[in-house]
């Protein structure tokens, strides 16, 4: 599974130092613009009322409405957002929430919107899509915990899937099978299957979990049979498990390949210092990334679970990585490597705060901040995997999204101490920028 910027950033302001930052963006009403590259959905705070979800496109003369009529759900308690585009960018799910329970209500690009299900409880929140489009979930919580329940979008029939311990859903990336999180460990549904099933061995599942390829496979932080915490491949459908490493205790799950059976873990060292590693079955010994830069290199804890400081490429030819000197925190710059390869650095170094490829792996977004790790003041650049030099396209930068033709990047920045957010967009090609809103909680371009 990957996980978007926009969920990495906001939440964790409250916990930093004060840092010396550029100037926030100062803004008027009559500097924003609903005239943007591509068709976007955002989610105001409506100072007035309920969230409102509105879009800006080309050559909109004002903001459509998205969710007229309905009254949008709130964020969810770790900051899901409530509404999901489909995965050909044909409507937007979302929820509405009345009060005595939730339902889905799916619009149109041109604002047109019906009520797919209703029942749910309420205060029911992230909507994800299945990978064809078939299927929502979405999250509720009921007595001391939360339960999924998965929608049929050709009839809105709603099934609860799981109840009472849910964490997560994770769909895979194309097929519609979907492994859910839970305290008592991971069950997988498909829509052969006529129920939710647990998965022998994920009992114990810790953190983070991840996809192969094909939906054969699933990795998962977990507990050794030894009771160290480590990694655990298994495949749901033989009930067969597998522990990466040999004699490596304490190894965190990046993710899985998206194109091969093979896998990114950390190596911790210690004082929040890793290597990035990769293995492939059998999943003993693994390809030290970090040290292929040479003796003393370390790549540095991330900001959050969400958003390692390493990356496979959606292709999944290349690792993106930070690293630096181990007697020299400051110096981080983002490496990457090629399959066969050896690593090429991409970037100054500017205190990488997080990595996002663009869909075809053709390019690279990352966050930084020159002399400092802090979180405040974090610029977004633009890289190509083979190098050659980068750009620096805004500041105060806390959560950004490539557009679906890799020639605008959608971010939301503070507008001052008060942390009242804004929505822009800027040009990759020329640097332009353009603002479309004030009080932006969240914000999804069209897929196309």
């Amino acid at each position: 599974m990957r996980y978007s910027p926009w969920l990495v950033v906001v939440a964790a302001l409250a916990a930093l130092p004060v840092l010396a930052q550029d100037p926030p963006v100062t803004l008027d009403e009559e500097d924003l613009t609903s005239d943007v590259w591509h068709q976007i959905a955002y989610l105001t705070d409506a100072e007035d009322g309920p969230p409102v979800i509105l879009s800006a496109g080309p050559g909109f003369p004002a903001a459509l409405a998205m969710s007229a009529g309905h009254r949008v759900a709130a964020l969810g308690p770790d900051g899901q957002s409530p509404m999901a585009w489909h995965p050909d960018g044909s409507q937007l799910a979302f929820v509405s929430d009345s009060g005595a329970g939730s339902s889905i209500v799916l619009a149109s690009p041109t604002g047109d919107s019906r009520v797919l299900a209703t029942g749910l409880p309420g205060r029911a929140y992230s909507p994800q899509w299945s990978p064809t489009g078939r299927f929502l979930t979405v999250v509720a919580p009921e007595a001391a915990g939360a339960s999924l329940y998965l929608v049929a979008t050709v009839d809105g029939r709603v099934t609860r899937l799981s109840t009472g311990t849910v964490d997560r859903a994770v769909w895979a990336d194309d097929v519609d099978v979907l492994a859910i999180v839970g305290r008592g460990g991971i069950e997988v549904w498909s829509p052969e299957q006529a129920q939710a099933l647990h998965v022998p061995g994920t009992e114990s599942v810790q953190g983070r979990v991840s996809w192969s390829h094909d939906a054969q496979l699933l990795a998962l932080d977990g507990v050794l049979r030894d009771g160290t915490k480590g990694i655990i491949v298994v495949r749901p459908s033989q009930g067969t498990m597998a522990e990466v490493g040999v004699d490596e205790p304490g190894l965190r799950l990046v993710e899985m390949n998206p194109a091969r059976e093979e896998l990114l873990a950390l190596r911790p060292l210690g004082g929040d210092r890793f290597h990035v590693v990769r293995f492939a079955p059998p999943w003993k010994d693994g390809e030290n990334v970090t040290l292929s830069l040479g003796e003393g290199y370390v790549t540095p804890s991330s900001v959050t679970d969400n958003a390692p400081l390493a990356s496979y490429s959606p292709t999944g030819q290349y690792v993106a990585f930070v690293a630096h000197p181990e007697n020299s925190m400051l110096a981080r710059y983002l490496y990457v490597m090629r399959d066969g390869g050896t690593p090429i650095c991409v970037s100054e170094p500017v205190g990488v705060q997080s990595i996002n490829w663009y869909r075809d792996g053709s390019r690279i977004a990352f966050t930084g901040r020159r002399g400092s790790v802090g979180r405040l003041s974090q610029s977004v650049y633009i890289t190509a995997p083979t190098g050659g030099g980068y750009a620096r396209l805004a500041t105060n930068v806390l959560g950004y999204e490539w557009a679906p033709g890799a020639d605008a990047l959608a971010y939301i920045s503070p507008l001052s101490r008060s942390r009242r957010l804004a929505l822009g967009a800027v040009s990759t090609a020329t640097g332009e920028e353009r603002w479309l809103s004030l009080g932006v909680l969240r914000a999804e371009w069209q897929p196309r």
